[in-house]
Parts: structure tokens; sequence; C-alpha cells
């Protein structure tokens, strides 16, 4: 039983939004007159509307889309009833362009899934769109009458339809289809353009808008893509100092002269000196004879050059038995990541082999390779849900490489490079299958130690929607075997990326703890596109994460905040005892914005 309570909208689509009653729970009413329909046609939209409302069930925990609770008809009229908020509609906000792009991408990610199950909106007007705006940034936002319009069309009553809902249709809406719902999301895009000036942001979403009702886009996706802002990376050549240049002009004039062999796969040497692509604003980057050229630098601590016959790698073949190599799509310190086919799996994967540079000694050519057939037994003891998993690993020319599963997509380092700072909701459910890799790896007593944007990659699952998986588990740890195990660093060595690395690792140790520290400096990076720890110079990093002194956390949402303060404490008391812990207050806040969920004040 639902019980009206009062009038608190004019829905001139509707006929009117009331404030209900189911039991003890507020509920919003939305009360569809049919005085001049016939009985029929009520039936009709009476199932129509609760094949909607079955549709919709799977969508309970998404926080964007508000369902229908309850169908009720009571005469010439039904009633729809959903949960109630006291947020108030878009066209009751002040909002900017960044905003009503962001608020687009949203809609397409919610129409992408609902048209996957055969749902439509058939129009959605800024009625009934809910929004919590602060500082600048959205908070939260839902999406009412999710289905009504389509329902209506389904039933054969779009001619009931009043002027206004017919004006975000398409023709005299007799049918729902993606084509539909994108020209009806293009007159909200328009409708919301409107009173934001005519900046270059501006006319270029309006033109996304235009296109839209003018049937341009296929589906979901060539929407989303002209919708992505061009961002062109300035392209900066990184100045070395007059000690480090002479140091490598030196290192060059030692080696002997040697042959090159041009092979498929040229190898080049890591002491010469690349342009790179930085967004940042920097005065100078410090490059170290190990630094990867391909992801963001990597500190090492300066060691003596152990006297020792040297390896080098000179040639590289397209073929180690079953492999048929065909590409390079990634290059580190001590290794490459090729692209390959495996002729009896049948299918393409990703082979990870060792390539030390010139100079390496041998001690260090064994203890990387220790390192990297220590990444795939690790690795291998994971599922692959949230990670990458390893088939298989051997030998090559004396060189150990393992086999992963090839996936497509980016980095997050470089996705942030390309979409800059994303929501924070986007950032909590990019925090989900981070968090719930983390939950199986420290399950198995796996420590990554070295979790940043650039060892997380950006894909998409069976849904097509974007999620994280884990990469490099070089360096981790096995908490359950540490004192049976050599230790695939030197002793005293430093071991993680300084920028994110947890207070504790740099006096040598590390934890569960110090992972679930590493994703709240990443997610303070993903809403602000900046780190909690800007310097590149190692020991300012040091004393910036050992200070006492507590972050000063970005997040806008109280909730939000209150997760990430508690993440990247510095004491480790302060902090998630693991990521079970954070992951549910994570998924807690998705579903409800407003909720606080800090229970332990930072020292």
């Amino acid at each position: 039983m639902t019980i009206l309570l009062e009038k608190f909208e004019t829905d001139a689509i509707c006929g009117g939004v009331w404030l209900g009653r189911v039991g003890d729970r507020p509920v919003r009413v939305r009360v569809l007159p049919l005085a001049d329909a016939s009985g029929d046609a009520i039936d009709l939209l009476e199932a129509s509307l609760h094949r909607t409302r079955k549709g919709l069930s799977v969508f309970e925990n998404d926080p964007i889309v508000v369902g229908m609770d309850s169908i009720i008809r009571e005469g010439d009229r039904i009633l729809v009833s959903s949960r109630y908020n006291a947020l108030p509609t878009i066209d009751q906000t002040v909002i900017t362009a960044s905003m009503v792009r962001e608020i687009t991408l949203r809609l397409l990610d919610v129409y992408q899934a609902m048209h996957e199950r055969g749902i439509y909106f058939g129009a959605i007007t800024p009625k009934d769109l809910r929004i919590d705006v602060a500082v600048g940034r959205i908070n939260a936002l839902e999406v009412d009458g999710i289905g009504l319009c389509a329902a209506y069309i389904r039933s054969g009553l779009s001619g009931s339809l009043n002027k206004i809902w017919r004006s975000w249709l398409p023709g005299d809406a007799t049918t729902c289809s993606v084509a539909s719902d994108l020209y009806a999301l293009g007159c909200l895009l328009t409708s919301l353009l409107l009173p934001l000036g005519k900046s270059e942001e501006v006319a270029q979403m309006r033109q996304v808008g235009h296109d839209a009702t003018q049937f341009k886009f296929e589906d979901v996706h060539s929407m989303r893509a002209a919708l992505q802002p061009e961002r062109r990376p300035r392209a900066r050549t990184p100045r070395l100092d007059a000690s480090l240049a002479d140091s490598i002009a030196s290192h060059k004039q030692d080696q002997p002269t040697r042959d090159v062999v041009h092979t498929p796969f040229e190898v080049v040497a890591a002491a010469d000196v690349w342009a790179a692509e930085w967004e940042d604003e920097i005065e100078s980057i410090d490059l170290s004879i190990n630094a990867d050229p391909h992801f963001e630098p990597s500190y090492v601590i300066d060691e003596p050059v152990i006297e020792k016959p040297t390896v080098l790698l000179t040639t590289m073949t397209r073929r180690i038995g079953p492999l048929e190599l065909l590409d390079v799509i990634g290059t580190g310190a001590f290794s490459t990541v090729y692209k390959a086919y495996h002729d009896l799996l049948d299918r393409h994967v990703a082979v990870k082999m060792l390539s030390p540079v010139v100079g390496t000694s041998a001690d260090d050519v064994q203890r990387m390779s220790s390192r990297l057939l220590r990444e795939g037994r690790l690795a291998g003891k994971l599922s692959g849900t949230y990670s990458v998993p390893v088939y298989d690993a051997g030998m090559h020319e004396d060189m150990p490489y393992i086999v992963m599963e090839f996936v497509e997509g980016v980095t997050l380092h470089e996705f942030l490079r390309e979409h800059g700072a994303l929501s924070e909701r986007q950032a909590a459910r990019f925090a989900v299958p981070i968090l719930k890799g983390l939950v199986e790896a420290h399950h198995h007593g796996i420590i990554h130690r070295d979790l940043k944007p650039s060892n997380l990659m950006v894909t998409r699952d069976f849904t097509g929607n974007h999620t994280i998986r884990i990469l490099d588990y070089g360096i981790a740890i096995e908490k359950s075997r540490v004192l049976n195990t050599a230790s695939p660093t030197r002793v005293g060595e430093f071991v993680g990326s300084p920028q994110y690395a947890a207070p504790e690792q740099f006096v040598g140790e590390s934890g569960p703890q110090s992972d679930i520290y590493a994703v709240g400096v990443t997610l303070c990076e993903i809403i602000t596109r900046k780190r909690l720890c800007s310097s590149r110079d190692f020991e300012a990093c040091f004393l910036a994460h050992t200070s006492p002194d507590p972050w000063e956390i970005p997040a806008s949402s109280p909730g939000f905040a209150d997760i990430l303060t508690r993440a990247v404490a510095k004491y480790r008391g302060d902090r998630y005892n693991n990521a079970l812990e954070m992951l549910e207050d994570m998924q807690a806040w998705l579903i409800d914005p407003h909720m606080r969920l800090l229970t332990v004040e930072p020292v």
C-alpha cells in the first residue's frame, strides 16, 4: 500500500510527483493519469511498466539508477513509486561545461548497460536528473523515471505524451531503439548547454548533441568517443645536469665497439637520451641508467659498479618454440614484453622476457632472472580475474621468460594522461577491482609493494565497461615464506616507487597495509591528476611520506574523503586492517555517497 502524503513537484509530463510512504519508508510517487485511455491500453502500459521494473532490478545497487519500487493501478491512473532523496533536479542547479560532459558520459554508461538488456529510456529530461554539486564537483547523480516514456510508446499510448515529453523524441515516437535513446540524449545535452556561453568546449559538445539528433551515432561507443576531449600532450625533452651528462658520455666512451645486428626488435641501450612526453610542468628530470622510457621514471639508490663479466642480449628471434613474437608492447628496466601468437593455444599472448642492458653484471642478471621467475610463480597463484594470469615459463638463450594473457588496454597512467582527472564515483568504481585483487593476493600471502598507475591496466570486462587489472608482481613478496626464501632484492635496498610507497617501506618493511596506502595515493591522483607527493627527488619523497603531518585529502565528498584519509594514514594503526575493510567501505559509499565512514582519526 502506497500512501500519498503531499504533492511536492508539478510534473507536466506525468501529471505530478508526490511524496509517499510504503510502510515507514519515504518514496517518490509518479502519478500517471490515463482518463482518456482505453482499458486495453492501460493494461498494456501496466504490463510494459512491470517489464521495465523487472529489467531495472539488476541495477538495484547502482547509485545512479533509480528503479521502480512498486507499480499500483488505481482506476484510471497508475502510481509508480521509487526511492526518495532530497536532491534537486538539474534544472535547479548551477553546473559547468565539464560537469555536463561528465554527466553525459555517466549517462552513456547507464545507456550501454540497459541497451544490452533490452531496456530503453524513451526520453530523458532535466526533471529526471537529480544532482548534488559541491566545490565545483559532482558528489551524487541520480536518474529518475527511467523507462516511463518507453512504456508509453510500447503500449501504443504515444499520443498521450504531451508536447513537453514529445519534444525530446524523434518523429511520432512509435518505437524505442538505441537510435531514439541517443536522439533524446542529444536533446538533453543541447538543453544543458544552453546557458553556458560559447567556449570551445561548449561548442564541441553542442556539435555532439546536434549529431545525435541527426542520427549520426550508431551506438553508445561512437557517441562516447565523440565526447572525449582531444588532449595533445606537449613534447618535452628531459634536461640532464652537467654531471649526469658527463657520466653518460664517459660510459659510452668506455664501451668497446660492437657490430650492430639489425633484428626485428632493435635493442637500444638505456643510457641513450630519449624524448618523452610529459604533461606535468617540470624543471628537469633525473634519468638513471635503468630508467624506463615508456612509463614513469623509476628511482634507484646509487650503488658501486660490480666488476664482473657483463651479459648482453644482442639478438631476438621471431620464434620461441610454439610462440611467434609479433611486436614489442612494453619495455622495462630489465625486461621487454612482446605480443606473441601461441600456436598450441591458438590465441595471442604476452611474453615477458629478461633483457638486461649493456654493463649489467652477472650477479644482477641472476638476481633479475630469479625475480622474473618469481613473478611468474606468484602471479600464477592468482585467478586472473583482477590480475593477468600466467600460462607458462621457460628459458631462451639463457634468458627466462613468462607467458601471460594478452590484455587489450592501457595503463592507468596513460588513461589519466588522455582523459584527465576522473570523478570520485568513477575513481571508486576503479578502486573496487583493485581492492578485490588485493583481497585475493593478500589471502595467498602476496604483497605487491609497487602499486601505482603504471602498474594498473585499464581494460574492459565482458559487459564492455571499464575495469582494472593489477600488473607486475616483479618485486612482490610472500609473507608466509619470507623466512625460507631468498629476497628478490638486496639487503637494505629500497623497494617500490617513492611517490606511492608507504612510510614503512622506506625503512625496509612492508605488509598488506602498504598496498592499501598505495591504493589511497593512487585514488587521490585519479581525482586530481596530481600526486600527493609531486617531487621526483627520492629524499623529498622520503621526507613527505615519513613526516608526522597527515596528507591533505583532495576529495570533496565527505564519505570518500573518509576512505582516503584512512587509507593514506601514515601510522599503520590508523589505516584499514585489510583490503576487505576498505572494499566494503568503498562499495557502501557507492550506494550512499552521503554516508560518513571515518572511524579512526589519524594521528
